[in-house]
């Protein structure tokens, strides 16, 4: 009997051919999408109209099987897919062989234990993984087409697959005798704004499969100039059409190729081309009377066991929990019909008070079996240590905040320090620049005046910059300089105070003179006070050093005339 179903003819080559990748790089799309598929599985489907009676096969999903989950390889390297294209079974080779095997096919020398490449062979699909940090070996591993392995040469197919998280989507009808390299290019130019990653056709159907490197898939994508929609891609269950089994595909049976129809499996010859096939395809997947990974199968797409959770606390209520209403209605209508005298009516339709009582347990059982609440749940290790984890944490939180405090206190300081520091500083460049030079006060003396002397800096253009003196001869000018400002200072002390002393002698006199208002009088006093004057003045020249004779009798003149000339003036205007 023929069956007609929805979908598209699919050859054997179509099936069998290079395009495959693991669904290990398709993880992260089975994730997102394990809820929306285990919603679709719970589903109520019907059987097709078309099937009679005889032919229904209760359908169910394929058996997985119960094993470990594989080590997550480093995500930092690069991740190469091997799959054998001879029936060669993984698992039974040693995988130190196939190592070794490996490293001679790409010329490569071993590396130290610490940092060797990872292989990691998958116990179901027949497939091997390889973790690599450098790129040079990456492409020498990709540059592999046969191993041979404990005496046994087999080829094998290589590639690079997309990240694990890359999101992949399906563009239909939409191939037109482009090369692979030619899609991926005009994809990438025609959407700027997408990180377009992989870009090629899907085996021999007329559809394209997209792979991005976004946080969503996005549903419109241009091709060509035209905006076509991008549908999500789904991992469908793989099905060997050699061994009729689940788990692996066809190009990576480990069992020798048999001569099977490609429908039922049967070893019967093919009929003949342009007549409609006459053996009934059982599904490979689901064991169901239609094709494999026909639309009507079900259970075609690939879902992940659901994790059990921990039991919610109203859906384990403890033994004392009232029955619910159904069965105290049940046990009502037995009582009502069994030896009891009670009439049942009363007891069951027409008694409204028990109507409202028996939802009542239902509604609120919290109050009457838990008055203090809800049970916590059960602490499970894994709730206990994140408990634990979290107590740590906030430890490490309360020690980091008191360490930012006392560190800001310290900071705080510091910068107090710094900024008194800052005002010496500046006090003491204030003090240095306003002092005098005391190599120009001497050494300058017979060249420049005391007003150019007092309060400046050497000029730089000095004569005594172009000498190099000796230490000796430095020291012994040191020593003479400090000497000669010694005496300098010792003889203007002196002076200071014998002019001091004329000053108060000329201030008595004036007071005395003050009763003697006659004009002889004062010319008199006048000529006095001038030859006087002069008289000291001759002195203090007499008793300084020669080279010190012009400066000396200068600034002596300047200072004694200051008191002198006020007695005159207030003497002439008095």
């Amino acid at each position: 009997m023929e069956y007609i179903v929805e979908g598209q003819d699919v050859s054997p080559e179509e099936l069998s051919d290079e395009s495959w990748q693991s669904p290990g790089l398709r993880a992260q799309e089975q994730r997102r999408a394990a809820l929306r598929l285990a919603t679709a599985a719970t589903k109520p489907t019907t059987t097709p109209a078309s099937l009679p009676s005889s032919k229904r096969v209760n359908t169910s999903p394929p058996q997985h099987r119960r094993r470990a989950p594989l080590p997550r390889l480093p995500a930092d390297t690069i991740h190469i897919v091997g799959h054998p294209k001879s029936p060669v079974e993984l698992t039974k080779l040693q995988p130190w062989h196939l190592y070794t095997a490996l490293l001679q096919a790409a010329f490569l020398q071993d590396l130290p234990p610490a940092s060797r490449d990872t292989v990691r062979i998958h116990p179901v699909n027949n497939t091997f993984t390889l973790s690599v940090a450098d790129s040079a070996r990456a492409q020498a591993y990709l540059r592999i087409t046969s191993l041979t392995v404990s005496g046994n040469t087999f080829t094998v197919h290589l590639y690079a697959p997309p990240p694990d998280d890359a999101l992949r989507g399906i563009l239909y009808h939409a191939f037109d005798d482009f090369t692979d390299q030619a899609i991926l290019e005009d994809l990438q130019a025609s959407n700027p704004t997408l990180s377009v990653v992989g870009g090629r056709r899907m085996g021999k159907a007329p559809h394209i499969l997209v792979t991005l490197m976004e946080p969503k898939l996005p549903r419109w994508i241009f091709y060509h100039g035209v905006q076509l929609r991008l549908l999500p891609f789904r991992n469908k269950v793989e099905a060997c059409y050699n061994c009729r089994s689940t788990g692996h595909r066809t190009d990576v049976c480990p069992k020798p190729r048999q001569e099977r129809c490609h429908r039922c499996g049967a070893a019967h010859p093919t009929p003949p081309e342009g007549s409609p096939p006459t053996c009934n395809p059982p599904c490979i997947v689901c064991n169901g009377n239609h094709s494999t990974y026909s639309s009507n199968c079900k259970h075609r797409y690939v879902q992940r066991p659901q994790r059990q959770k921990a039991p919610a606390p109203d859906t384990h209520p403890p033994p004392q929990q009232p029955v619910p209403p159904a069965a105290v209605v049940r046990s009502s209508q037995q009582a009502a019909s069994g030896p009891s005298p009670a009439p049942p009516p009363k007891s069951v339709t027409t008694s409204p008070p028990p109507v409202p009582a028996v939802p009542k347990p239902t509604s609120q059982p919290m109050n009457s079996t838990w008055p203090r609440g809800a049970p916590g749940l059960p602490s499970e290790p894994q709730v206990v240590a994140l408990q634990q984890e979290n107590a740590s944490l906030r430890q490490q939180v309360t020690a980091q905040s008191a360490q930012i405090a006392a560190q800001k206190t310290q900071i705080d300081s510091l910068q107090a320090k710094l900024q008194a520091l800052e005002e010496k500083l500046e006090s003491a460049i204030t003090v240095k620049s306003s002092l005098p030079s005391t190599i120009c006060s001497s050494s300058d003396m017979d060249v420049q005046t005391p007003e150019g002397c007092t309060g400046k800096r050497r000029r730089p253009n000095t004569p005594l910059e172009s000498l190099h003196f000796s230490e000796e001869v430095q020291v012994s000018i040191k020593t003479a300089l400090v000497d000669l400002e010694e005496r300098l200072d010792s003889r203007f002390n002196s002076v200071h105070q014998l002019l001091t002393a004329q000053h108060e002698a000329l201030n008595s006199l004036r007071t005395d003179f003050a009763a003697y208002p006659p004009a002889t009088s004062f010319q008199s006093l006048q000529s006095t006070v001038d030859s006087l004057q002069t008289a000291m003045l001759e002195s203090i020249r007499a008793k300084l050093p020669l080279h010190a004779r012009t400066t000396t009798s200068s600034g002596a003149a300047r200072t004694s005339q200051t008191p002198v000339e006020a007695t005159s003036s207030a003497v002439k205007n008095g």
